[in-house]
């Protein structure tokens, strides 16, 4: 299930109409249309917020993107040494992060509150878990493979 959704779904449930979320998070409705289709997927953190809190749910809540169901070989298992290496790659990259040099792309205006940190964790480790992934299914030579 994508985010959009994700928003459209806990969205119906508290029987809001988009208008109404819109007001709720300061954006049209068109806006909200284009979240609830896919047509925006970025969306900035401050978004994801007042959608969280308007939709009464946490943010990782809203993000959570359980991987659809696909057969090993097309998306290989993670084995405990995979889950180690990317739990400190993680932690590396999340070290060199600190507000002077590793946040240009964050305003450097305000200190990061704790639900934007948890955000840039979340898809720092997403994007790590994918790359390793593609990695096994690149490199993992026929013989070996699950198909």
């Amino acid at each position: 299930m994508t985010l959009g959704e994700r928003i459209k779904l806990r969205r119906k449930e508290l029987g809001l109409t988009q208008v109404q979320l819109g007001e709720m998070v300061h954006k049209s409705s068109q806006v909200v249309s284009n979240w609830e289709r896919g047509y925006t997927t970025a969306m900035s953190p401050e978004d994801l917020l007042n959608i969280a809190q308007a939709l009464n749910v946490n943010i990782s809540e809203l993000m959570d993107n359980p991987a659809p169901a696909q057969p090993p070989a097309q998306k290989p298992e993670l084995n405990a040494r995979d889950e180690r290496d990317i739990q400190k790659k993680l932690q590396s990259i999340l070290d060199d992060l600190d507000p002077d040099t590793g946040l240009a792309f964050y305003n450097g205006q305000e200190p990061m509150d704790n639900e934007t940190r948890d955000l840039i964790r979340s898809s720092i480790e997403n994007s790590l878990r994918t790359a390793k992934q593609l990695a096994k299914t690149k490199y993992t030579p026929k013989k070996y493979r699950n198909e």
